[in-house]
């Protein structure tokens, strides 16, 4: 079955923070040019390149995405999300005195950018398990059938079959 794109807007709006149904702060559109900038982010630092074909609610990733490398996709756009809320932070980092008091707005930037630093580090993880993942299928697949010799009755070549006695 296909992964839909509008399958990841619930887990990204969920990784942000945005999940008070009837007060949304993203929209659906952001949401969803936050999954396009975040597929484009993971194209460029992943091995296995992903697309999306179709548009709106019918759209779907290609080839099928399985469950970490949907972690990984979700993590980027949240990640692409934030850098646009740096940019827009960082125009409007003010202190602004007004007769009610003083409202400092300078610091937003800066804490926002620990969040992207954070998603940062999740990537970087997410990422070492995926290719943890694919370098130890590779190993049960490939570098086990290497090492059977099949006119030996599928033991292993090269090796020797140490017998240890105990004895007492």
């Amino acid at each position: 079955m296909s992964v839909l794109q509008n399958d990841l807007i619930a887990k990204l709006q969920r990784e942000v923070g945005d999940i008070d149904e009837s007060n949304r702060y993203y929209t659906d559109d952001q949401l969803n040019s936050s999954i396009d900038d975040g597929l484009q982010d993971y194209n460029e630092e992943m091995f296995q390149q992903y697309s999306i074909v179709g548009s709106g609610a019918t759209a779907y990733f290609s080839p099928d995405p399985d469950v970490k490398t949907q972690r990984l996709l979700v993590l980027f756009s949240a990640r692409a999300l934030m850098r646009g809320e740096l940019t827009k932070q960082a125009r409007q980092a003010i202190i602004h005195s007004n007769p009610a008091g003083r409202t400092d707005l300078s610091n937003r930037p800066m804490w926002t950018n620990k969040i992207i630093e954070r998603y940062d580090k999740k990537i970087a993880q997410a990422k070492l398990d995926v290719s943890r993942q694919k370098v130890e299928a590779e190993l049960e697949d490939n570098g086990a059938m290497e090492l059977k010799n099949n006119d030996s009755g599928g033991l292993v070549e090269g090796l020797t079959i140490l017998n240890i006695e105990e004895t007492t």
